[in-house]
């Protein structure tokens, strides 16, 4: 079964214009498919199924924060959809009925607002590539490496440190221990990321954990040595997730405040380029100079 690709929510600048969840931009992206490919503008679907305009517009433009799922799964079938889909879609319109005034899952309270995509996608992805600039990919972080990162902010009391390091946890939980297995991911870390590190006490934690995760047969991680020079990744940290529909893929670069995403075709192409020509000079953890 396949659903159609993800249009993200996303302003001008490629920022999240609007607290829309995964979930609903991909039962938006789909209702939209489907209009488009049986040649139907807005409101010639409207006439044709016998609801208002409106309907269709507050659904395919994210307007609707908890679509009624009955109604989202009608709206599929009167549209073409199979029964498969049509049902996925209902059960989606469902999972939204637990996201909270802001969009998102209740569950998600203490995460910052343009965090909250990140952790959606990565739980839906069927595949992560990522290049890391400086600091260890979020989800491979060991215990005392995430501390210590938390620990940087004077501003965070003790009880929000916690708070955030539990959150990490669940992440990595919920991603790495899924019962049916991780991902697949293909990692790649510049040697700065384990260098700057590297005389701190969690320093052999962490290069344990990395070890343990590079063992599974869904990940690989590579580093990428001081020796490559110049290399084509060498402004940004980013990660590249892949989902079950082929050409669906959603490109995410994080700065210390704020995320950034990208869905164009010419941009993720952009950056399979860029990490297929990073890995040219990679090498595989285990042959690395820091085991």
């Amino acid at each position: 079964m396949s659903l159609y690709p993800l249009e993200l929510g996303i302003g001008h600048n490629g920022e999240m214009s609007r607290p829309t969840s995964f979930t609903q931009w991909r039962i938006a992206s789909a209702i939209r498919r489907l209009r488009e490919n049986k040649g139907w503008t807005v409101r010639e679907a409207a006439a044709n199924m016998g609801v208002p305009k409106d309907a269709i517009n507050h659904i395919e433009n994210l307007r609707v924060q908890k679509p009624n799922p009955m109604v989202v799964r009608g709206m599929a079938a009167k549209l073409g959809a199979d029964e498969e889909v049509a049902l996925e879609l209902e059960a989606m319109a469902k999972q939204c009925r637990n996201l909270d005034a802001t969009g998102w899952s209740t569950s998600l309270e203490s995460v910052p607002h343009w965090f909250k995509p990140v952790m959606s996608m990565e739980a839906e992805a069927a595949s992560h590539r990522a290049f890391s600039l400086n600091v260890i990919y979020g989800l491979f972080q060991s215990e005392g490496y995430m501390r210590a990162m938390l620990s940087l902010d004077p501003s965070h009391p003790e009880e929000k440190i916690a708070e955030n390091l539990n959150l990490r946890r669940n992440r990595q939980r919920d991603i790495l221990g899924h019962p049916d297995g991780p991902p697949d991911m293909t990692v790649l870390l510049s040697e700065e990321c384990l260098a700057r590190v590297e005389h701190e006490d969690f320093f052999q934690e962490q290069v344990e954990r990395l070890l343990e995760l590079d063992d599974l047969p869904q990940i690989g991680i590579f580093i990428l040595p001081f020796s490559a020079g110049l290399h084509q990744s060498i402004d940004d940290s980013y990660t590249i997730f892949g989902f079950e529909e082929p050409d669906m893929q959603v490109i995410y670069l994080e700065s210390h405040l704020i995320g950034h995403f990208e869905t164009a075709k010419k941009e993720v192409e952009h950056f399979g380029r860029m990490f297929t020509g990073s890995m040219v000079a990679a090498v595989p953890l285990g042959r690395s100079r820091f085991v």
